[in-house]
């Protein structure tokens, strides 16, 4: 009997420290994320040889470059609920590019610096199966990218490119955690971005002191999958 008494007390504290263990990998936490999206791209700039008056640089093309994205590091916060989530946060990239000679161009210099920023906010809603989370929701974001870039010769050509886009879009979303620690999980997510894009561009070529200048404003939409790769470390408290 007093065997038995011993595995039934044994038995039981083993099924509470698996309750335990169950209730102690859950979200209902406030959870702070890093992130790196796009991680699988690794030159989302290329630049187009073009030639004015005999003379060939580079430039970019606006109606190419604005699909086109880059490695960004990423900060977030959700505050979890039974249900799911409320969840803010932002992202930024930079890229800086120089090259001084290119193929048979001697005495060429290039460079290019480009800028964005992404806040988003939104909700999701979620199912923690042990270590598992499976999530999916919708966000609300606002986006602001710069560019510029600027090439010369040695015989007095030059060319520059300016942009500025700013994009409000909706972004359906699905992704998953894996809990490492109690307070610790890592995780990746897709969305499907819908957006609508505003700004202008100007693009100056100049040859000898001749110029031409292509400057306009310019809307539409744009929708596609991503990040193309996205990887996040997140934390509970």
């Amino acid at each position: 009997m007093k065997k038995v008494m011993i595995c039934c007390a044994f038995a039981l504290s083993s099924i509470t420290l698996l309750a335990q263990e169950k209730a102690t990998y859950n979200t209902n936490k406030t959870e702070v994320n890093i992130a790196v999206a796009n991680i699988f791209v690794k030159s989302p700039y290329y630049p187009i040889l073009y030639n004015f008056n005999g003379i060939e640089y580079l430039w970019y093309d606006y109606d190419y470059l604005k699909v086109q994205r880059s490695p960004e590091v990423l900060l977030g916060v959700k505050f979890h609920n039974p249900n799911g989530a409320v969840r803010l946060s932002a992202s930024f990239n930079h890229r800086n590019y120089s090259v001084d000679e290119l193929g048979n161009l001697n005495n060429y210099s290039f460079n290019m610096n480009h800028t964005g920023l992404r806040i988003n906010a939104g909700y999701e809603w979620n199912k923690t199966i042990g270590r598992l989370v499976i999530y999916y929701g919708c966000d609300l974001s606002y986006s602001y990218m710069n560019f510029n870039s600027k090439s010369e010769t040695d015989i007095n050509s030059t060319s520059e490119s300016k942009i500025n886009q700013n994009t409000v879009g909706i972004a359906p979303f699905l992704g998953t955690n894996v809990f490492i620690l109690p307070n610790l999980s890592v995780g990746t997510e897709v969305k499907f971005f819908n957006e609508y894009l505003f700004g202008n561009y100007k693009d100056t070529y100049t040859v000898s002191g001749n110029s031409n200048t292509d400057e306009e404003d310019f809307s539409g939409f744009n929708s596609y999958f991503g990040p193309v790769g996205f990887i996040s470390i997140n934390l509970y408290f």
